[in-house]
């Protein structure tokens, strides 16, 4: 908003011959996609009623859909599911791709993760950023 600039909002999907346990039962996998993406948009313009919001559903895998979005982009901003490390390393790691194919900045902003958990505690009581 301080800016003047919009936020595109993506979300990618891909179509499974079985969808994944989290689409309702007799729902399709594009109109359950569609509804996340206006339920997120929904709630940014509630929380920031100037802020321009751009929605874009992308049939694609996520890495792909973000790093060609990042072409109409300054800065990629990317939220976790926060799987933790070892289904993280086990399923990869969107963010970790797009991070590394990326030549834009990009932003993680890591799920359900407190203030006091961006730091390290260290010898004598010091805390260390991440």
């Amino acid at each position: 908003m301080r800016r003047g600039v919009s936020l595109n909002l993506l979300h990618a999907w891909t179509w499974h011959p079985r969808p994944a346990p989290s689409v309702p039962a007799g729902r399709a996998e594009h109109e359950w996609a569609e509804q996340i993406l206006d339920r997120a948009a929904g709630s940014l313009r509630a929380a920031y009623p100037g802020l321009r919001v751009v929605e874009r559903l992308v049939s694609d895998s996520a890495v792909a859909a973000l790093v060609a979005a990042e072409d109409d982009t300054e800065l990629l901003v990317l939220g976790s599911r926060g799987l933790g490390r070892v289904s993280g390393f086990l399923l990869g790691s969107v963010s970790e791709r797009v991070i590394a194919r990326s030549s834009h900045p990009v932003v993680l902003v890591r799920a359900d993760e407190s203030t006091a958990d961006e730091h390290l505690p260290a010898v004598d009581g010091i805390y260390l950023s991440r």
